[in-house]
């Protein structure tokens, strides 16, 4: 045969996430019949150069055999397919499984409850006043008597531990009066989101 057939096919796009939508296209030249084995179990005998459209959940080969009479030429195509969804491990999202991050991760919102009464009478039961927090990695957290004078401040990280929380002592370790003090705090969420907060607190001894 003066021109035998030649096969030439091409993908676009040849990679990306699961799943992927792939346009194959035929561009062979010198042939008649077509036999596409697109490589997700699917495939196709034609006498014509359409592109075909294929979703891969998997890397694969496709192979594109172009024939007239009894001639034949084989053209392949590499797909590549990648995993890709949240790699980061605090994320409440999490895929095990991605290999790439694809920036759909979503992460938890911090959380603070502030109880507004304690009595540190050393009974052992409310004597020291904290925050209740979830899902914060740094808590800024402040406590002023009425005329705007620091009793209690601590920044901390609730990983490394329980925040150890105001005993209701000044910082010269005197007991604060009983009455209503202002509390306020910023705590941060893993991905940098902050939430702040204040209001009031009522110390009581007896």
């Amino acid at each position: 045969m003066e021109n035998p057939p030649q096969a030439v096919a091409s993908a676009t796009p040849d990679n990306g996430c699961d799943p992927v939508g792939v346009t194959l296209s035929n561009d062979s030249q010198n042939a008649s019949t077509y036999y596409w084995d697109f490589g997700n179990g699917a495939n196709l005998n034609t006498n014509n150069t359409n592109s075909q459209s294929q979703v891969y959940s998997q890397s694969t080969i496709v192979m594109l055999v172009a024939s007239e009479g009894p001639c034949a030429d084989t053209a392949y195509v590499n797909i590549s397919v990648t995993a890709c969804g949240c790699t980061d491990p605090t994320a409440d999202n999490y895929d095990p499984n991605a290999t790439f991050d694809d920036g759909s991760c979503t992460y938890p919102v911090p959380t603070v409850v502030a109880p507004n009464v304690f009595t540190p009478n050393g009974d052992g039961d409310n004597d020291v006043y904290f925050l209740e927090t979830t899902n914060a990695v740094s808590i800024e957290f402040v406590i002023l008597n009425r005329w705007g004078n620091v009793m209690f401040e601590q920044v901390f990280d609730p990983s490394l531990g329980a925040l150890i929380g105001w005993n209701g002592t000044t910082p010269l370790g005197i007991e604060a009066g009983e009455g209503t003090y202002y509390y306020k705090y910023v705590a941060k969420g893993v991905n940098g989101d902050e939430i702040d907060g204040h209001g009031f607190l009522q110390l009581v001894r007896d």
